[in-house]
């Protein structure tokens, strides 16, 4: 989670704590569908997602286009299909 924090202090005064709470939900479902997969530097895949979503957060882009930036690997590098992220995080992803 630590990689959350820095994602957290940046829409902790922006964003609702219900959309935080699925912020959240979004980075554990992408740190664990890339789990064992790297960037070329070495570093764990998820830091790249997490950067992303860092940026857009300090645009004050909402909870939706964040979550997006959290998840967009995920259907791309891992078994994880579409299907499985609308079963998590339903209407949210109707803007994808």
């Amino acid at each position: 989670m630590y990689l959350f924090e820095s994602l957290n202090q940046l829409i902790q005064n922006y964003l609702p704590e219900d959309q935080i709470k699925r912020l959240q939900q979004a980075y554990l479902v992408a740190r664990d569908a890339h789990e064992g997969q790297t960037r070329s530097s070495g570093e764990p895949y998820i830091t790249h997602p997490v950067a992303v979503a860092c940026i857009l957060a300090e645009m004050k882009l909402d909870y939706e286009t964040l979550m997006a930036a959290l998840l967009h690997d995920v259907i791309e590098d891992t078994p994880a299909t579409y299907q499985d992220m609308e079963q998590l995080f339903g209407k949210a992803l109707q803007s994808w």
